[in-house]
C-alpha cells in the first residue's frame, strides 16, 4: 500500500507502513483497531492521511480487527491509481456490466437518478423518538469520506444481481477474483452463537458454517439505515435485505429466519441471538 500511495499511506509503525498490503487492508489484519471515534472525513484522501495519527494495538497479521479506515485507504489508492473517482471506477468495472443501474456512491447522483422516474424515490430513514413515542424522520448522512467502507445507495434488486454474480461466477470478476474474495484470509473470534467451526474473514465477507453449510455474509449500515447480504454458495442461494432503520436485529432476525426456512431447520434448533 505504501508503494502505491507513499505520501498518504503512513502509519505510526514504520514496519506496518512498509509491510501492510492491499490484502491485509481488505481482510482487517493490519493491526489497526476500529478507532470508531475517528470515523469520517471530508475525503478518502483525508481519511487515509489521518492514519498516521492512529495507534496500533497489534502487529500486522497477528489478529483480526475490523477497520473501516483501511477500506478508505484502499478506496483512495484505487482513485490515485486509476485517475477516477471510486464511484466512476465501480460503475465502469462492476455495476454496469452487471446491469446494476440503480447503484451509486453519491447521494447527489442517486437523487438525480430519480428525476423523471415517478416510480423511484430515495428511502426516508427514521429513528424511534422516545419523547413523542413514535418514529421520526432523520436527515440523510452524506459522508463522502465513508465511501469504500459503505455508504452505497442501491436497491434490493441490484444487490440480488451482485449476489447472483457470486453464485454464477461468470463476470465481471475473474474466477480467481471471486475465489480470492470468498476464501478465508484471517481467523477471527466467534461473533455469534449461531455459527459452528472456525469463523474467518475473506475480503469483504464473513465466512462461517451454519448447520453444516458454508455461509458468506456481511451486515452493515449508516445512521438510519441497515443492510445485510447472506450467501450459501454451495447451495446457489442468497438473500439481501435493506431497511430504513438501524437497530441491530431489524434485519438479522427476518433474514436468518429465511435461511432457516430454506434449509428446513427444525424450530427447536433455530437460534435467535436477539431473543431475550
Amino acid at each position: 500500500m505504501h508503494q502505491l500511495i507513499p505520501d498518504d499511506f503512513v502509519l505510526q509503525s514504520e514496519y506496518a507502513t512498509t509491510h501492510v498490503t492491499l490484502e491485509d487492508c481488505l481482510s482487517h489484519r493490519s493491526g489497526l483497531p476500529g478507532h470508531h471515534a475517528q470515523l469520517g472525513a471530508k475525503s478518502v484522501q483525508e481519511a487515509t492521511r489521518l492514519l498516521r495519527h492512529l495507534s496500533f494495538t497489534k502487529e500486522p497479521r497477528t489478529e483480526w480487527q475490523y477497520s473501516n479506515h483501511m477500506y478508505w485507504a484502499v478506496s483512495h489508492m484505487v482513485e490515485v491509481q486509476t485517475g477516477k473517482s471510486l464511484e466512476q471506477f465501480m460503475t465502469h468495472r462492476l455495476w454496469r456490466p452487471l446491469e446494476m443501474n440503480n447503484t451509486f456512491l453519491s447521494l447527489e447522483h442517486a437523487d438525480a437518478h430519480t428525476i423523471g422516474r415517478p416510480h423511484m424515490s430515495l428511502a426516508q430513514s427514521y429513528h424511534w423518538d422516545e419523547k413523542i413515542n413514535k418514529l421520526s424522520p432523520l436527515p440523510y448522512w452524506d459522508d463522502i469520506g465513508m465511501s469504500g467502507a459503505g455508504a452505497l445507495v442501491s436497491t434490493v434488486s441490484d444487490q440480488a444481481k451482485w449476489l447472483r454474480s457470486f453464485i454464477n461466477r461468470n463476470g465481471p470478476l475473474s474466477p480467481a477474483g471471486y475465489e480470492a474474495l470468498t476464501s478465508p484470509h484471517m481467523l477471527m473470534p466467534p461473533t455469534s452463537a449461531r455459527f459452528q467451526g472456525p469463523h474467518c474473514y475473506g475480503m469483504g465477507w464473513f465466512i462461517a458454517r451454519y448447520h453444516g453449510e458454508l455461509v458468506l455474509f456481511h451486515p452493515g449500515g449508516t445512521v438510519g439505515f441497515a443492510a445485510n447480504v447472506i450467501l450459501l454458495p454451495e447451495l446457489n442461494w442468497g438473500v439481501v435485505g435493506m431497511c430504513n432503520g438501524s437497530s441491530d436485529g431489524i434485519l438479522d432476525v427476518p433474514m436468518w429466519h429465511l435461511v432457516d426456512e430454506f434449509l428446513e431447520i427444525p424450530f427447536d434448533r433455530r437460534i435467535n441471538v436477539f431473543q431475550e
